[in-house]
């Protein structure tokens, strides 16, 4: 059938890592398969999942030294940190990525970028490292056409250029807000300086607008865990329940279950919404999409 692209979870080029981080004896011979396809002519899209002290360091640039040699096939690797909730009892100890070791591993990924025979780069760091070695976001030439936002790599860059499009479109930039508008925005952690800035821009064009940003702790799965898709209803009402919200509440939509209205801790929408007495908007990660939500359009 010879379907392409296709993604590929590879974590490790290494078979005896693979074996021990997957905790399958059969793990290292499915990398065979990677090289099935590159014969085949079928294009992939890889993800390396890291950990700090397994498959980082030597062990990563070994990895994207092998995914090079299956040549143009490999469209894309993507490098994304591993992410650890507080409910680890009887796991594997993992360590989080630091901002020292994060550094690493986006120097790590520059300079095989830089030693890559293609005229695009192939090779990108998850956002997440750059928050974490507190490193400026890079602009959208870094990401090309962004074949990996669907993992979230180059998600935060995508959504600010879409947003500040929007904003200085004549559609949205002629614009009349008649009346003072106050809403209230929630997001995670890792977001919540972007979102700042663009709430920022937005009342400098609209001065009757009132948006107030609350950055939602993830008691749910663990403060570690900061992304906007993991916030559950429970924790936004815990944490912004007795807050004055103003007339509506916006939330990213990949807070709800896929196709549906219920948190990722069952609450359903309409109870968080009946429970903070004001309509609970699911707004899509699209920039335009967040900005005529913003303005109530």
């Amino acid at each position: 059938m010879r379907i392409s692209p296709v993604n590929v979870s590879v974590h490790t080029m290494n078979p005896q890592l693979r074996v021990r981080m997957m905790g399958n004896p059969a793990a290292g011979e499915s990398l065979r398969y990677l090289k099935l396809f590159a014969d085949a002519g079928i294009e992939m899209n890889t993800q390396l999942v890291v950990c700090p002290g397994l498959n980082d360091g030597d062990e990563l640039e070994y990895s994207l030294n092998e995914l090079k040699k299956l040549g143009d096939s490999v469209k894309s690797i993507a490098v994304v940190p591993v992410g650890l909730s507080d409910h680890r009892q009887g796991l594997y100890e993992l360590k989080a990525f630091d901002t020292i070791s994060a550094g690493k591993v986006i120097d790590t990924i520059d300079a095989f970028n830089k030693e890559w025979t293609g005229e695009e780069k192939v090779a990108f760091a998850a956002d997440e490292f750059f928050l974490l070695a507190e490193r400026e976001m890079p602009g959208p030439e870094y990401y090309g056409d962004y074949p990996q936002l669907e993992n979230g790599v180059g998600l935060w860059t995508s959504f600010r250029e879409e947003f500040l499009r929007a904003l200085s479109d004549e559609e949205y930039s002629s614009y009349v807000l008649e009346n003072v508008r106050e809403i209230s925005i929630v997001t995670g952690l890792a977001a919540g300086d972007l979102i700042a800035e663009l709430v920022d821009e937005t009342v400098k064009k609209w001065h009757n607008l009132r948006v107030n940003i609350f950055r939602i702790k993830n008691i749910f799965f663990g403060l570690g865990v900061n992304v906007s898709g993991l916030i559950t209803g429970q924790d936004i009402l815990k944490q912004i329940g007795e807050k004055d919200l103003g007339c509506e509440l916006l939330i990213p939509a990949t807070t709800l279950r896929h196709a549906s209205d219920v948190f990722l801790d069952d609450l359903k929408l309409e109870d968080l919404s009946q429970k903070l007495g004001l309509p609970v908007i699911p707004v899509e990660i699209d920039g335009e999409a967040f900005l005529k939500a913003i303005l109530g359009l």
